[in-house]
């Protein structure tokens, strides 16, 4: 099992990947920053709300339930 910061660092690697890959689509972009915002300073103890986040967005975002 990763720890959370080493789940943190790759999660916002495939993040700047999608930010890449979605760069036309206004909605899903406004997404993944929300996320990366929150995930920026997340702790361990903000798992929870990171993940809803994750959850959330995957409505726009199809690949963010992969992360």
């Amino acid at each position: 099992m990763r720890s959370f910061r080493e789940w943190k660092a790759v999660t916002i690697s495939r993040l700047l990947e999608l930010e890449r890959k979605y760069r036309d689509n206004k909605g899903a972009l406004e997404t993944i920053d929300v996320i990366l915002s929150k995930l920026e300073y997340a702790k361990a103890r903000d798992l929870a709300s990171v993940l809803m986040l994750f959850h959330h967005g995957s409505k726009v975002v199809p690949e963010l339930l992969d992360l």
